[in-house]
């Protein structure tokens, strides 16, 4: 049996949070009571012998729940750089390191990018199983995360790995198909999968996926993780059937018809499906109208936007409306996205981001949104999201996130 108690300069238990901007359940000096994995208690004196004193080192919050991931690409040592991606794959060695990016001006080359992931996927050196374990490498060396919401490939057997026994891996099965023979197919598989093999489904974005999918994902009882409105590119295929991701899909397939396969011409026809769903986690919405972020202030106990701040910086994308989204109400949570965008995995480095990108915003704020916010949207509140009697024993650390 383990009995420790743990302090720090100032623990951020995230109780007594009224759900308003800036607003932690701060308290400093006291200590953190645990027996084996679960908190006993929260008090001003240690109840056990085994003291760990971070004091003049760290602050602690619960541990942060990352609501985006793409971990099937951790075995990139950083993000996609869109120009002789290749230029460094060794042959003999079959080792593939990405140079660092050199400029984040990549918003007119999103299908660029696109193309250069689909060409990592398809090359010899991508590997999901040895991805999942970079990343549960990285998770174990980086003590902050609590639960992770995967978009895991969709032949992906996620039984032969873990990413650690102490992080909720929460696996949102990938859908990717807009003929009907292979939607067909797709869905005979998901109705013959093990229930136990994915926590939700992730119909991956409006020009990859037929409206007759999303409805099948939407009706079939579990969380949904959605991409929309992420690009300018994605805006204009749903207006006008044409552009430059018209133009990928056409090579991709010769027959690719957006009048047949889209659901709706704005974001607001997807939202409207996305919102029949059990939960749904609408990821980017970088380019959305006032009418449709009310709408998801509207719908917030069942959907969510996951912001990606390193990622959406990595493009070049405009601002992302942020501020707006919070000031009417909408539930806005974090997420790491891949590092085919995004260096690595950590939140905290995505609120150093966040709050640089948003300097009228609350530190505090973010802290909401990695902990508390996420731990009730998705349902994981008894166990994670504050610090508190009976909940599990997992913290972040962190000193000088700003």
């Amino acid at each position: 049996m383990t009995l420790q108690s743990i302090t720090a300069n100032q623990i951020h238990t995230m109780t007594n949070v009224d759900g308003g901007q800036g607003t932690t359940g701060l308290i400093e000096r006291k200590y953190i009571n645990i027996e084996n994995d679960k908190i006993l208690s929260v008090s001003s004196k240690p109840q056990f012998d085994d003291i760990i004193d971070f004091q003049n080192q760290y602050d602690i919050l619960p541990g942060m729940i990352n609501a985006h991931a793409h971990l099937e690409l951790s075995q990139l040592e950083s993000p996609l750089e869109l120009e002789n991606i290749y230029k460094s794959q060794n042959p003999s060695t079959n080792n593939f390191s990405i140079q660092k990016i050199i400029t984040n001006n990549y918003s007119h080359n999103f299908d660029q990018w696109i193309n250069q992931l689909m060409r990592f996927r398809r090359s010899s050196v991508y590997d999901s199983t040895l991805a999942i374990s970079a990343a549960k490498q990285y998770f174990a060396e980086n003590n902050e995360t609590a639960a992770v919401v995967d978009i895991i490939p969709f032949d992906f057997n996620p039984n032969q790995i873990d990413i650690g026994k102490n992080i909720e891996w929460i696996r949102h099965l990938e859908l990717i198909a807009w003929d009907s023979i292979t939607v067909t197919k797709k869905i005979k598989t998901i109705c013959n999968l093990p229930k136990n093999s994915y926590s939700g489904l992730s119909p991956h974005a409006p020009h990859t996926v037929s409206a007759d999918l999303i409805e099948f994902a939407v009706n079939f009882g579990v969380p949904i993780s959605m991409h929309l409105a992420e690009s300018p590119d994605e805006i204009r295929l749903l207006k006008s059937y044409d552009g430059k991701l018209f133009e990928m899909m056409r090579k991709i397939d010769e027959n690719y018809e957006p009048s047949k396969i889209l659901a709706g011409n704005r974001a607001m026809d997807y939202l409207q499906i996305l919102s029949r769903a059990k939960l749904s986690l609408v990821i980017h919405c970088n380019y959305l109208d006032d009418s449709e972020i009310q709408f998801l202030a509207k719908n917030r106990e069942t959907m969510a936007v996951v912001y990606t701040p390193r990622s959406h910086d990595y493009f070049g994308f405009g601002d992302f409306p942020l501020q707006k989204m919070l000031d009417n109400g909408v539930c806005v949570l974090l997420g790491t996205d891949s590092k085919a965008s995004t260096p690595d995995l950590s939140l905290s480095n995505e609120i150093k981001r966040a709050v640089f990108m948003n300097p009228i915003i609350p530190l505090e704020t973010f802290f909401q949104m990695t902990t508390i916010h996420a731990a009730k949207f998705l349902g994981l509140i008894e166990n994670y999201g504050t610090i508190e009697s009976g909940k599990k024993a997992v913290f972040t650390l962190f000193r000088n996130i700003c």
